[in-house]
């Protein structure tokens, strides 16, 4: 069996980690190469010893993590990411019931019933919430409210980024208002937890604390908004070009201002560059009467992507179904850096990799992706080792 780096990395997603293991043991030792797998559950970064290709006139090929051993989230990066899923996630919900004679109090976290995952890690580390599952969509909910003193004192010293910290805010005010109140039923009360629940989420109109609001970025952070709210995209054309896409609603725009800095200005100097000021943009979408409605955070600059953006991401442990979209989306860029994008056997494989990303991956979609992971494991496998052969 002519068995190398490459076939090894092909499989990866489809084998054990028991016969990864194997299979590397039977090849070389030296450089190092990463790969993320799951395992009990948990998604993890795994670095191993191979002989690569440099495909990016560096002494090393920056399309892979620099990571080790086998890595968890730690206590303080599970908040920061938590902080980062709820602000592209959550809702603080108050809800009035038996003629506004008792009042509840949730925090919610609705998503694809495919993240369902990625919610009981969520509940496993907090040790709170329940997980109710519906046909098409999860949901974590945190109701009693010994539970939601606990969210409170999370984001009490850990404010969320978004305008959702907003909503937190006036959320704390009803629940301690309704919490130290002797009398529960007293019109004074009530018209004040109602006042407050009607000016929450939709009904917010004062957007004004946000000008002067500072705003926290960490890595985990950004991962966890990115697993809420980022998209992995390659438009189908002869370039395949590669692009991601963060977008959040108009009144986040002051974030999203500060947000593109750090992402073109901040993180390339932690990775021993320079700045890269043009190769993040923002881009404001308009509603039919000409008002901004969004605005996103577009990055499509192929340097930057390779020297700053996927080494970010691979160096952290991911939790959501989106890391298999990245996935794919990295191995598209490996091919088209390695030459084979023109080549019959590139474009077959890029546009399976295609074809199977995004909505088409979800297990609700009726159009749900045909492509065979075997069959395409065994053509990336072939693309690869066909493209070894020709450099030695």
């Amino acid at each position: 069996m002519n068995l190398d780096y490459s076939t090894v990395f092909s499989l990866a997603p489809y084998i054990s980690l028991f016969i990864f293991f194997i299979l590397l043991s039977l090849i070389y030792t030296t450089p190092k190469f990463s790969v993320v797998y799951l395992n009990s559950g948990y998604l993890r970064t795994c670095n191993f010893n191979l002989i690569t290709k440099n495909i990016n006139s560096t002494p090393s090929c920056r399309l892979f993590s620099t990571y080790e051993e086998l890595v968890e989230m730690s206590d303080e990066d599970f908040i920061e990411w938590f902080r980062g899923i709820s602000d592209g996630e959550s809702t603080f919900y108050i809800k009035s019931k038996n003629n506004d004679k008792n009042f509840e109090f949730r925090f919610r976290i609705f998503m694809h019933i495919d993240e369902k995952p990625l919610l009981l890690f969520i509940q496993s580390r907090l040790g709170i919430g329940k997980i109710y599952t519906l046909k098409k969509s999860v949901e974590f909910n945190v109701s009693s409210q010994k539970e939601i003193i606990k969210i409170i004192e999370i984001f009490n010293h850990n404010p969320l980024n978004t305008t959702k910290h907003l909503n937190f805010l006036d959320f704390k005010k009803a629940f301690e208002l309704y919490t130290n109140s002797v009398s529960k039923s007293s019109v004074e009360l009530i018209n004040q937890l109602n006042l407050i629940k009607n000016n929450m989420n939709r009904g917010k109109v004062d957007y004004t604390l946000m000008e002067k609001k500072e705003f926290k970025f960490t890595h985990y952070w950004v991962l966890g908004f990115i697993e809420g709210e980022g998209s992995f995209y390659v438009r189908n054309n002869e370039y395949f070009p590669l692009s991601f896409g963060l977008g959040q609603s108009a009144k986040d725009l002051a974030l999203m201002k500060e947000l593109r800095i750090y992402l073109a200005e901040v993180l390339p100097r932690e990775y021993g560059g320079i700045a890269y000021p043009k190769a993040v943009s923002l881009v404001a979408a308009k509603d039919a009467l000409g008002n901004v409605s969004s605005n996103t955070i577009i990055i499509g600059n192929t340097n930057y992507l390779k020297n700053v953006f996927i080494p970010f991401l691979d160096s952290m442990v991911w939790q959501s179904k989106k890391l298999l979209d990245y996935r794919d989306w990295k191995s598209i860029l490996q091919i088209k850096e390695l030459g084979l994008r023109k080549t019959e056997s590139g474009v077959e494989v890029i546009n399976l990799l295609i074809n199977r990303m995004n909505l088409r991956r979800l297990t609700t979609n009726k159009e749900i992706s045909a492509v065979n992971k075997e069959d395409l494991a065994r053509k990336m496998s072939k693309l690869l080792n066909s493209q070894r052969s020709e450099e030695d």
